[in-house]
């Protein structure tokens, strides 16, 4: 049986209803095409606290991208 695919998902969390419909997408695409999914998701924003900005846009830092086999952008979330 061939390794599986590992695919990174990153976005922002604050659009819910957006998240769940198109995670939902990438979930079924996954199974479909024995794949792994790894969820990067944070909460920042504009108007939070700069410290607060930078420890949440962190979680994009700390991955080693060349482990995967594809990586998703969902921007504007």
């Amino acid at each position: 049986m061939p390794m599986k695919k590992k695919i990174a998902v990153c976005g922002n969390g604050w659009s819910n209803e957006y998240l769940k419909i198109v995670l939902s997408g990438i979930r079924r695409g996954a199974a479909e095409n024995n794949a792994d999914v790894f969820l990067l998701m944070n909460y920042a924003i504009d108007v939070c606290e700069e410290f607060k900005s930078i420890g949440d846009t962190n979680t994009f830092r700390v991955i080693d991208y060349v482990d995967f086999d594809g990586i998703i952008l969902l921007s504007n979330t």
